[in-house]
């Protein structure tokens, strides 16, 4: 139930929903299964997010820069 709402705030353009699927992609909460590709979307995604004034702390942000560094496709 959280994934559906996720997407659907991160498809309004809520930077922490983005924040939130990514991290659910990432490590494989929520019930689903860790998928890098769906990850990196969505932390891509905070980029053009046009709600910035999320709750998401600068800690969150930089935590996201630093995964997409990480798994970086070549």
């Amino acid at each position: 139930y959280a994934v559906h709402l996720y997407t659907a705030e991160a498809c309004r353009g809520s930077i922490y929903a983005c924040w939130c699927l990514a991290k659910c992609f990432a490590d494989g909460d929520c019930g689903l299964r860790p998928n890098a590709r769906e990850a990196r979307r969505w932390y891509r995604a905070m980029e053009r997010a046009v709600e910035k004034n999320d709750d998401l702390s600068a800690d969150g942000v930089r935590a996201a820069a630093a995964w997409l560094r990480e798994h970086a496709v070549e």
